[in-house]
Parts: structure tokens; sequence; C-alpha cells
């Protein structure tokens, strides 16, 4: 699911799946910034919620990420597998 948000000011990535959440009736389960649950999909021993920005997973938690306005950007929440995120080199 796509949608875009004027991004009008700065906002962190979980200010933009916070209020899509909201829009869409999505139940959104976190602690201290970090996205641990989905839709009544959770966070587990060896899988859990990832975000990506313009492709890349940044080093920082959805609430620490800020996204500068006027940029158009590309979000995705992934539910992986934790070798899927962090795959060995």
């Amino acid at each position: 699911y796509t949608k875009k948000y004027p991004n009008t000011s700065s906002v962190t990535v979980f200010d933009l799946i916070d209020t899509f959440c909201r829009e869409q009736d999505i139940q959104l389960s976190h602690l201290d910034g970090y996205i641990n649950g989905i839709d009544g999909v959770l966070n587990s021993a060896d899988r859990g919620w990832f975000y990506y920005f313009n492709g890349n997973m940044p080093e920082a938690s959805a609430a620490d990420y800020t996204i500068v306005k006027g940029n158009d950007n590309v979000i995705d929440f992934k539910y992986l597998k934790f070798s899927e995120a962090f795959p060995e080199k």
C-alpha cells in the first residue's frame, strides 16, 4: 500500500507510520520509538519489523529518523527474519 503525505515540515518515520495506521484503523504497537507490531503481527524471537528509507535500512529507530521537508521519499515497512534484515557478508 502506498500513500503520499504532503511533507510540509520535518517529521519522523514514526510520525508517518503512526498517522497512516490511525487513518487506516490499523493497530500499531511500539516501545520507545521502535515498532514491535503492526496490525497484530508482533516481533518474535527470529522476526521483526524493519523500515527502509529510499531502499536503505537506517541505523536509527523510526522515532529518531527525521525526514527533511520537501523531499519525495519512499518508506517501506517489512516483517523479516533477522537473517534477512542482517545478512552475513
